[in-house]
This record gives structure tokens, C-alpha cells and sequence, in this order.
């Protein structure tokens, strides 16, 4: 299917809604405004027709989805100054977008990942993300979110050297958590 006829930046990302399979968003790195309007595409029938919704954020781009098992949409996205990765919340399947948090400030950082736990254990819809974070030895830092993406805080710097930006995080059984 083709979501819009408008050439894009790359850097696109999907999620599905585990409520309601019909239901997906995407983007890509146009929603920083580059390039004319800041769209953010949804779906309520699979995939056959898609609606764009205006994005009213700022942001320096690389978004990334996922869905909590409530259904509710997360959009992780660079901060305007690239110093933050902040977070978007859309409760009515990706219509609409408010700001829901954002990750404590580092330097210099690079493509955020971002999870949420749908299996419900003991740690359901809780709210990770994943980032390169240059200011600290090029590390990848975690965050968690346990208040449904409001506040984040620092869980664990899962060591140093020399990674290509783009760190992914995944919720295996019972919540347990997996960064590639």
C-alpha cells in the first residue's frame, strides 16, 4: 500500500496495536518539518486507507513506535537540540498526539529505540527506551518508564565503545527486557 505519494527522508517506522490489529501508525524522518508539513500516518482498516494527522511537536527526527497492551501509541523522537529523546502518547489509535515525557538530558545523543511490555506480567505497559549516547564513552543508555511514559529514568549504561547508532529494545515472557 502506499501511504503517501510525497518522497520521504528514511528512517521509517510501523506499530501495530495488540487491541485492535486494524490499527497501525507510521512516519518517518519528515515528521521534523523539513519537508513541509510534520505527518504522522494512521490506519483503522489494516492498511488499505491512511489518514494523516498533523504533528505539533518540534524535533530533530528518527522516530520510533510501539503499543502498550492497553493500545495506547508511543512515538520516541530525537529532541530538538538532540539532548533529549522525547515521547508522544496517542490514545485514540494514533488520531491525535500530546506530549507524555521526556528522557533526563545528556550532551549528545543518536536513534532511540523505544518498547512497551504487552505481556502482562508484573511489569505491563511499562515503558523503555534505548539510546546512543555520545557524551558518555558512546554507550548505550536505558531508561524505564513506569507511569505510562510521563517521567523516564535511568536504569542501566550497558557499556562503551564504538556502536553504530541504532540500538533496539524488545519485551520477551513474563517482562523480561532484551537491548540489541
Amino acid at each position: 500500500y502506499i501511504i503517501s505519494t510525497t518522497n520521504g527522508f528514511a528512517e521509517t517506522d510501523i506499530a501495530v496495536n495488540p487491541r485492535n490489529p486494524l490499527n497501525m501508525v507510521t512516519t518517518d524522518n519528515r515528521i521534523t518539518g523539513f519537508a513541509g508539513t510534520k505527518w504522522i500516518y494512521y490506519t483503522l482498516d489494516g492498511g488499505v486507507t491512511w489518514n494523516p494527522t498533523a504533528f505539533p511537536g518540534s524535533n530533530a527526527g528518527d522516530p520510533a513506535f510501539c503499543a502498550d497492551s492497553l493500545g495506547n501509541f508511543y512515538l520516541a523522537l530525537l529532541g530538538s537540540s538532540v539532548t533529549t529523546i522525547v515521547v508522544y502518547k496517542s490514545a485514540n489509535g494514533g488520531a491525535t498526539w500530546t506530549f507524555a515525557g521526556q528522557t533526563p538530558s545528556v550532551s549528545q545523543l543518536d536513534k532511540e529505540w523505544i518498547a512497551a511490555d504487552q505481556t502482562g506480567g508484573p511489569y505491563q505497559n511499562n515503558v523503555y527506551v534505548v539510546f546512543v549516547n555520545f557524551s558518555s564513552g558512546t554507550s548505550v543508555d536505558f531508561y524505564r518508564s513506569t507511569n505510562n511514559g510521563a517521567t523516564f529514568s535511568f536504569t542501566a549504561n550497558l557499556g562503551s565503545g564504538s556502536p553504530n547508532p541504532g540500538p533496539d529494545v524488545a519485551t520477551g515472557p513474563n517482562g523480561v527486557v532484551y537491548v540489541a
